[in-house]
């Protein structure tokens, strides 16, 4: 047992977890029930270590699929373990691994990291919704950019949906997630071309009041302002 723990402390787990299990043979064979009770305690521990060491090393190799393996390996060791499940569901998303990413990244909420989990699972949703987004799949895109907001409101997340809505043709959609992301990132490098777009929009539906409100916020505009005064002076009359 002393030199297993010797090599767990050296963090040589797989070596410690072969110590252990002689120990546990040896015990057993001689009715040392303390030590048994020991080592079925560390032994959950140190196979975790083992695992969470293999996704180091997947990771050096740029081996996702090895990381994921180590990671479910690690993670059913213990399912309670907060700090692990968010890191896979974190990983998951980054590898655009979307549904498998929310999944461990919930139970990363359940147990402990509630606040970090919200944030990621609104991340991981904006992902996943700029994705369809692009691959013209404006309805999902939508409805992943909402649940992006239902857990942690996100400017970007309503500028996507804004995108998808004016895709869809769906004016009125596309102006209320539009001027949503100007109120949060008014100072985006892209807040005036969005306040043109909404200016637009308005136009087309026929209220020339907010129309010109929107035009005006880029009047001054050198690259929108050319195209807003003329219009400006047009619905003015």
């Amino acid at each position: 047992m002393s030199i297993g723990k010797e090599l767990y402390n050296n963090k040589d787990f797989a070596g410690a977890k072969a110590r252990f299990e002689e120990a546990a043979k040896v015990a057993t064979e001689y009715g040392n029930t303390e030590v048994s009770d020991e080592v079925a305690e560390l032994l959950p521990t140190v196979s975790k270590r083992i695992a969470l060491a293999k996704v180091n090393d997947a990771m050096k190799a740029k081996d996702i699929n090895g990381v994921i393996a180590a990671y479910e390996e690690a993670v059913a060791l213990d399912t309670t373990d907060a700090n692990t499940a968010l890191k896979f569901g974190q990983f998951l998303g980054n590898a655009k691994k979307y549904d498998e990413a929310v999944k461990y990244l919930e139970m990363a909420g359940r147990n402990g990291q509630e606040g970090n989990a919200k944030s990621l699972l609104s991340t991981t949703f904006l992902k996943n919704a700029a994705d369809q987004l692009k691959a013209g799949k404006y309805a999902d895109a939508v409805a992943l950019a909402e649940k992006a907001n239902s857990y942690k409101e996100n400017a970007q997340a309503y500028l996507v949906a804004g995108q998808a809505s004016q895709k869809s043709n769906k004016n009125a959609d596309a102006i209320t997630n539009f001027e949503k992301y100007l109120e949060l990132a008014p100072t985006a490098k892209n807040a005036n071309a969005i306040a043109f777009t909404v200016g637009a929009l308005y136009q087309q539906g026929g209220n020339k009041a907010k129309a010109l409100e929107f035009y005006k916020k880029v009047e001054n505009d050198p690259q929108f302002g050319p195209q807003a005064k003329p219009l400006i002076a047009s619905l003015s009359k």
